[in-house]
C-alpha cells in the first residue's frame, strides 16, 4: 500500500468504517492510478467504492452490485444490460432531491473539503441507502 492509499484509507474509514459492522469486509485500497485513489468495502453481495477523483475534483461514492461475488467492470457504455454500478449522487437525487443543491456544492481535494464531502456521503449512505446495504438492489 502506497503512502497516498494509506492516507486515503485513514480519511475514508473515519466516515465509512461503520460498514465493517454491517457485514462489509475490511476495506481494500488502491492508489495505482493517477486519476483516483479508492477504498472499497465489500459484503457478500455488494460493495461501496469511495474514491478521491482527480478527474472530477471531488470524492465519489459508488454503490456496486457484485456479480458472482466479484466487483464487475465499470460500465463504459450504458446499454440494455443490467446496471451494477450507481453513484450515490443518483440515490440522493432519487430519494432526497432537496439535498442535491448541497451535494453539487461539495467539491475540492483539500483535506477539509474532502472531510466535508465524506461526512455528507456517509450520512447519505446511512439515511438513504439502507436497502442497498441490506442487499436490496431495487434502487439500482
Amino acid at each position: 500500500m502506497g503512502r497516498e492509499a494509506k492516507k486515503w484509507l485513514e480519511r475514508v474509514d473515519r466516515h465509512f468504517g461503520f460498514l465493517t459492522g454491517m457485514g462489509f469486509d475490511d476495506p481494500e485500497v488502491d492508489d495505482r492510478s493517477f486519476w483516483e485513489t479508492w477504498v472499497q468495502y465489500r459484503s457478500e453481495t455488494a460493495a461501496v467504492h469511495v474514491s478521491k477523483s482527480i478527474e472530477f475534483v471531488r470524492s465519489e461514492v459508488s454503490l456496486i452490485r457484485l456479480v458472482n461475488g466479484q466487483v464487475p467492470p465499470y460500465p463504459i457504455w450504458i446499454t440494455d444490460d443490467r446496471i451494477d454500478w450507481m453513484l450515490l449522487d443518483n440515490m440522493v437525487e432519487l430519494k432526497a432531491p432537496d439535498l442535491m443543491g448541497e451535494a453539487n456544492k461539495l467539491t475540492g481535494l483539500k483535506p477539509a473539503q474532502l472531510d466535508e464531502q465524506l461526512h455528507f456521503w456517509s450520512l447519505a449512505l446511512r439515511q438513504l441507502a439502507g436497502d442497498f446495504l441490506a442487499g436490496d438492489f431495487g434502487s439500482l
